[in-house]
């Protein structure tokens, strides 16, 4: 059975023609229209955006590093600041090969493949090549034969190279949620 939401255009949660819960790219100032929040994570009382909690309840987090968090009447919203989205893999091909490894966005407890969870950054493992230069040499003794014998020098290495993370070219722009 299919559980996801499905929406008429005479549900409460549509307001105009956007859905409730609608997350888009914003490039005002954090000046966010009418009816709509700043994706940053932000903790609200379900009461008074009781549609969007209907829709998206605790799955951008479930606790706070406060103790006057209340999963009971608070939720949190997405905090996508500083973050590149993927999309859900409901496929059977890989393509999230990590995807039952994903973690609640604010308390780090593992929830699997949920919508809102998160995965921190990784470098795929691989490896390069080196080719031994072959114009310095060392001298090595063979005691057990007594032979010297000439081969390339130390045990080469390759050299460090990027930034401080992996990342794809990118522009800045907020994300805002429909709340109202």
């Amino acid at each position: 059975m299919d559980s996801r939401l499905k929406l008429k255009k005479n549900d409460s949660y549509f307001t105009g023609d956007v859905p409730i819960g609608t997350i888009v790219m914003w490039g005002g100032i954090n000046n966010v229209p009418k009816g709509w929040l700043l994706c940053d994570g932000r903790v609200y009382e379900q009461s008074t955006y009781l549609n969007l909690w209907k829709i998206i309840a605790h799955n951008f987090g479930n606790s706070a590093s406060s103790d006057s968090f209340d999963p009971a009447t608070q939720f949190f919203v997405p905090d996508i600041r500083g973050r590149f989205i993927r999309g859900v893999d409901d496929t059977q091909e890989g393509r999230d090969p990590d995807r039952e490894s994903r973690v609640d966005s604010v308390s780090g407890a593992k929830v699997g493949q949920q919508v809102g969870s998160y995965q921190d950054e990784e470098f795929k493992s691989h490896t390069h090549s080196v080719q031994p230069s072959t114009t310095v040499k060392e001298v090595a003794f063979l005691p057990t034969t007594s032979v010297y014998e000439i081969r390339p020098f130390g045990h080469p290495t390759t050299g460090s190279a990027g930034g401080s993370e992996t990342r794809p070219c990118n522009i800045y722009l907020y994300f805002i949620i429909r709340a109202l």
